[in-house]
């Protein structure tokens, strides 16, 4: 799976490659390293924000649906 994202920071710090000092960040880091244990082979893109609207828009919409931590999401 290829993760696009507009946060060089954030996606240097998922990698590994910076260490996640802002505490505010730490407990979004240690859920997002559950997450990406998941799959098995990721790749990381970082797009300037320009680039991103679309994206942006659409983990705005997407945050605001309660989904159970438990639900299996299937593509159509």
């Amino acid at each position: 799976m290829e993760v696009f994202g507009d946060s060089n920071l954030v996606l240097r710090q998922i990698q590994g490659e910076w260490k996640t000092r802002d505490v505010k960040l730490r407990p979004y880091h240690a859920y997002l390293e559950l997450l990406v244990a998941r799959f098995e082979d990721l790749r990381y893109t970082h797009l300037p924000r320009a680039q991103n609207q679309f994206a942006d828009a659409l983990a705005t919409l997407a945050s605001m649906i309660d989904i159970p931590a438990d639900a299996t999401v299937r593509p159509c």
